[in-house]
């Protein structure tokens, strides 16, 4: 194994726990948020949190496969 793709492969391993640590700390804010919010929580404001929920998961799904294409396009050079 050349000296690049260790160094390489050492980094891409930093990056994904990186990744890891933010979404973990990202999950935990979220949630505190939510919890603080009014209490009992009305039925029209559940809808809201569907689709902010729903468009997260997007966002989530996109970033992924970003970081899938860039990482297919790096093995290739």
């Amino acid at each position: 194994m050349a000296p690049l793709a260790r160094y390489s492969a050492k980094v891409m391993g930093l990056v994904l726990i990186g990744v890891a640590v933010a979404c973990y700390i990202g999950w935990h804010f979220s949630q505190a948020r939510a919890a603080h919010r009014g209490i009992p929580v009305r039925k029209g404001q559940l809808k809201s949190y569907r689709k902010d929920r729903t468009h997260h998961i997007v966002w989530i799904v996109g970033i992924g496969l970003l970081i899938l294409l860039i990482l297919l396009i790096a093995s290739h050079a």
